[in-house]
């Protein structure tokens, strides 16, 4: 039987109505960090101990790895706080890590710059503020180009940084967000 979404929801639209409210957040225990430090961290010690022919299943492991001790370890944090504190603190927990999680106003923030910029006619800061959100290089682009970036990296960025989060939030709770 497939977990209630209804189940996560108020969590998931408090977290949303915060993520909205504020936009990017800066947290030294933000999770996206946590789990690249940790992984460049345990792909140098897989490298340095393992043979090039099981380096590949290094490779395999290691994101299985850090998406289980994540997902596992929220889920024992939430369940930990709930024994301490009860629901409200557990719940407290979920909203903090979901908001942490969530990334749709910062998207918005930078796509909106961008905007800002094009409408001041400032094309250099333009590019500068596109350079930010996509991967490719902006110096050889023109008003549409720059325009027609910003909003393809809107509508690619918003599955993203909003719909599949959500998705998982709603479906699977927090541990499932961490594992997404």
């Amino acid at each position: 039987m497939l977990p209630d979404p209804l189940l996560h929801a108020p969590v998931a639209l408090v977290a949303l109505l915060i993520d909205l409210a504020t936009g990017e957040r800066i947290f030294f225990l933000h999770p996206v960090p946590l789990m690249g430090r940790l992984t460049v961290s345990l792909e140098g010690k897989i490298r340095a101990h393992v043979s090039s022919r099981r380096l590949r299943l290094g490779g395999i492991l290691l994101p299985l790895l850090v998406c289980g001790l994540f997902g596992v370890g929220s889920w024992a944090l939430l369940v930990l706080a709930e024994k301490a504190g009860g629901r409200l603190l557990r719940q407290g927990l979920e909203v903090f890590w979901s908001v942490q999680l969530l990334a749709s106003r910062s998207l918005y923030d930078h796509v909106r710059k961008v905007g800002e910029m094009l409408s001041a006619g400032d094309l250099a800061g333009a590019r500068a503020a596109l350079s930010r959100i996509v991967g490719r290089d902006t110096e050889g682009l023109g008003e549409d180009g720059i325009a027609r970036g910003a909003l393809e990296s809107l509508w690619e960025n918003t599955n993203d940084a909003l719909v599949a989060p959500l998705f998982y939030l709603l479906v699977l709770g927090v541990p499932g967000l961490m594992v997404y």
